[in-house]
This record gives C-alpha cells, sequence and structure tokens, in this order.
C-alpha cells in the first residue's frame, strides 16, 4: 500500500505556474490558497470578507499582521488569544470572528481558484496516476 501525506501547502501548488502567465489567472495575491503566513494579508477577496461581516475580528486580524511583519510566530499570537479567550469576552467574540473569517475567505480561494482553473489540479494526475498503478493508497493531511 502507498502512503500519500499532502501538508498545507498541496494547495498552493495544485496547479503549475507557467513562467511569464497572465496574473489574472495566477496572481497569487488574491486566490490562491494562502500558506498560514498569507492568511492576514491585505487582498481584496480577504478584504471583503473581514468587512462587515467579521469586523469583530479586526483586532486579532491587525495583532497578526504585526506579528508576521515582525516575524513573530502566528501559532503562538493565536494561541495567547485562545488562552485570553477563557477570561475575556471581548478576545473570545474576536478569536470566534476570525475563525468564521478564515474559514469563509479560505473556502472563497478554493472556489475562486478551482473555477480560475476549471477544475483542472495535479490532484487530479495523482489519482489517475495512482489508479493506473491499481495499488491501493491512503491518504493523510497535515493540514
Amino acid at each position: 500500500m502507498l502512503l500519500v501525506v499532502l501538508g498545507a501547502g498541496a494547495s498552493y501548488d495544485s496547479v503549475p505556474e507557467p513562467q511569464g502567465a497572465p496574473h489574472s489567472i495566477f496572481d497569487r495575491r488574491y486566490f490562491r490558497p494562502p500558506l498560514a503566513r498569507e492568511l492576514f494579508e491585505r487582498r481584496p477577496n480577504f478584504e471583503t470578507v473581514l468587512y462587515p461581516q467579521f469586523s469583530k475580528a479586526g483586532p486579532l486580524v491587525d495583532d497578526a499582521r504585526q506579528a508576521i511583519l515582525r516575524g513573530e510566530n502566528l501559532e503562538d499570537l493565536l494561541a495567547s488569544y485562545e488562552e485570553r479567550s477563557q477570561a475575556d469576552q471581548r478576545a473570545r467574540r474576536q478569536l470566534l470572528a476570525t475563525r468564521f473569517y478564515l474559514q469563509q475567505t479560505i473556502a472563497e480561494c478554493a472556489n475562486e481558484w478551482l473555477e480560475a482553473h476549471a477544475g483542472v489540479t495535479h490532484y487530479h494526475s495523482l489519482l489517475e496516476l495512482l489508479a493506473r498503478e491499481a495499488s491501493p493508497a491512503l491518504f493523510a493531511t497535515t493540514c
């Protein structure tokens, strides 16, 4: 049996990015699924999700942007908000709004990315290769 491990960057590199490709489809700033350090970027599509629907996430998003600029660990920042949220109602609301903001942002990126590439990704090629090999495979993700 073959074990296929897909990491968090698998969606990011799910389609080839040809040299000199027009930026309308391959522009990383907009619909390419974000890596962790890109989750709070000031992309136009991220901003329209954030405001007004999840505006309560604003302070945490701002803290995250500043932490990333300083080279700090995003997971540590989110863990500190999680800890603060146990006793602080405001931090709890900010954290909850941020979770929904991230969920919607990532879902919209994934949908737009697939649509921009007519649903053709490296995942299809991998599944086709495995089907040709006729060997059982087990998939694991680290996301």
